[in-house]
């Protein structure tokens, strides 16, 4: 190994995995996915969409895979919020769609 080397790969440990954050959601056929992999100086990102999507001449559909990676500084998925909170407004999102119940009453 000569320096160069040594030095961009000094202080890296295989042991180590790397975090990583995935979210994905289907729409009428659709599939659409996040999947973030942190980097030493930041975050990769890769979107991808598959599904029966509409073909370049608008007539008919066909099965599509797409993908795309790009580099960031911010994880997108990474949630600020705290996640008892994040819970709560999930459940109150959830009640809320089938009748009006206000948690403040309980």
């Amino acid at each position: 190994m000569n320096m160069t080397e040594d030095k961009l790969f000094s202080g890296m440990s295989g042991d180590s995995e790397p975090k990583r954050w995935e979210k994905s959601w289907t729409v009428d056929g659709i599939t659409k996915e996040i999947r973030v992999t942190q980097a030493k100086n930041g975050y990769v990102i890769r979107l991808t969409k598959y599904g029966d999507l509409p073909k370049k001449d608008g007539e008919g559909v066909e099965y599509k895979h797409v993908n795309r990676e790009i580099i960031s500084k911010t994880n997108p998925l990474e949630s600020k919020k705290d996640p008892l909170e994040e819970k709560r407004e999930a459940l109150e999102s959830a009640l809320n769609s089938e009748e009006d119940i206000n948690f403040e009453n309980i």
